[in-house]
């Protein structure tokens, strides 16, 4: 290749890297433009002072060329792994702000539903501990009133009992005394009634043995006999008596056994109600203790949630530290071009025409050195791997 075009067709590659450096970066448009510029009046001015024609600059062309093509490499790789880094570093904001977006969206979104849910159910507990269900099952104030009302009932019920037990033991207990006066009587009755009948028999006897005298004696036998079947009458009377008392204990005995069997009958009636009542009381209970457990889950999915939203959030403080690192990158651009412009500037002003050559390997190590100053920044600056914001600890600002 001629000098002259191989001047031109580096010249060319520089500012086609300066256009796309302008592209990328507005802000470096103007000192991009300037160092076009100058490199284009460096080519103008060699051109016009014949340095491509006098003797011996063929072999500085050779050497200014080959130093002008790794020049070009050189910044084309800097700028390549600039462009790169920064080209990572906003795909991945992308992804972390698109991810954190989702998150707090779907974070909210079930902490809502959470809420409603735990909401509606303790609306459920209370209605369920305050009212009567439609299944007839009770509530507690409906159970309180309930075992109230049956316990004054049971309380008035044993004192009714009570009365009348003692009612009746105290009739039994006069018609027991009855019946033993009976019975004594009874035994005396019985006492007379055998002595008369042997009076009147040996009144008889002897009135019968007197003949005439004895018939006044007769008349006394007589009416001795007449008072026996008096007593025995009068006996007969007393066993009717007996056997009304008799009638009378058992009426009462019935009365005593039947009242003990409504008593007994109302207590298990209300012992059954009771039970009943526990029953339903357990139910509303074990209700209630899963509906407590629903609303501890509930409250557990909720902090879950919060949890995600709040790390969510913390995407900003990632996408800072890439976006700084983006502008250190940025920053680097301009300290590339600025070396560029520097170059430049030399040749351009150097009238005696000076080792270009030398300048340009001056230029190279200068960039070399500024790229690894950068690759140590880079490395000294704290890693973000994180594409997204599945993983991590929560960190509240």
């Amino acid at each position: 290749m001629k000098p002259a075009a191989a001047r031109v067709f580096i010249a060319s590659g520089i500012t086609v890297m300066l256009a796309v450096v302008a592209w990328w970066q507005p802000a470096l448009a103007a000192p991009a433009v300037l160092a076009a510029g100058a490199l284009w009046a460096v080519l103008g001015r060699l051109s016009s002072d014949g340095e491509w024609s006098r003797p011996g600059a063929v072999d500085r062309d050779d050497a200014l060329e080959r130093e002008l093509r790794g020049f070009l490499d050189d910044m084309n790789e800097s700028l390549n792994a600039e462009f790169r880094q920064i080209r990572d570093d906003l795909g991945q904001i992308r992804s972390l702000v698109t991810d954190a977006v989702q998150q707090i969206n779907a974070s909210f979104v079930g902490v809502n539903e959470k809420t409603q849910e735990q909401s509606e159910l303790a609306e459920r507990v209370m209605q369920t501990s305050s009212e009567d269900d439609a299944d007839g099952s009770l509530g507690i104030r409906q159970f309180v009133n309930e075992t109230e009302s049956i316990l004054e009932n049971y309380v008035e019920m044993v004192v009714q009992m009570s009365r009348h037990s003692v009612d009746a033991a105290h009739a039994i207990d006069d018609i027991v005394s009855q019946m033993d006066a009976i019975g004594g009587l009874l035994q005396d009755i019985r006492g007379i009634a055998k002595q008369t009948d042997l009076l009147a028999l040996n009144a008889s006897i002897e009135a019968a043995r007197a003949g005439e005298a004895g018939r006044g004696f007769a008349v006394v036998a007589e009416q001795v006999r007449v008072l026996a079947e008096q007593a025995n009458t009068f006996n007969d009377q007393i066993a009717e008596q007996v056997s009304s008392a008799r009638g009378i204990i058992d009426h009462a005995k019935s009365s005593v056994s039947e009242m003990a069997s409504q008593d007994m009958n109302e207590s298990l009636n209300a012992r059954n109600r009771i039970s009943t009542m526990m029953q339903d009381l357990e139910a509303l209970d074990q209700r209630v203790d899963q509906g407590v457990a629903r609303i501890s889950a509930l409250t557990g999915a909720i902090d879950g949630h919060v949890q995600d939203a709040v790390r969510a959030l913390q995407f900003e403080d990632i996408s800072t530290q890439l976006l700084d690192n983006s502008a250190k990158g940025v920053d680097g651009l301009d300290h590339y071009l600025a070396g560029i412009r520097g170059v430049v500037a030399e040749v351009t002003d150097d009238a005696a025409g000076a080792d270009y050559a030398r300048r340009l390997r001056d230029a190279r190590t200068a960039l070399a050195q500024q790229r690894e100053a950068r690759e140590q920044e880079r490395r000294s600056l704290r890693s973000v791997s994180q594409s997204d914001m599945d993983a991590g600890d929560v960190e509240l600002f």
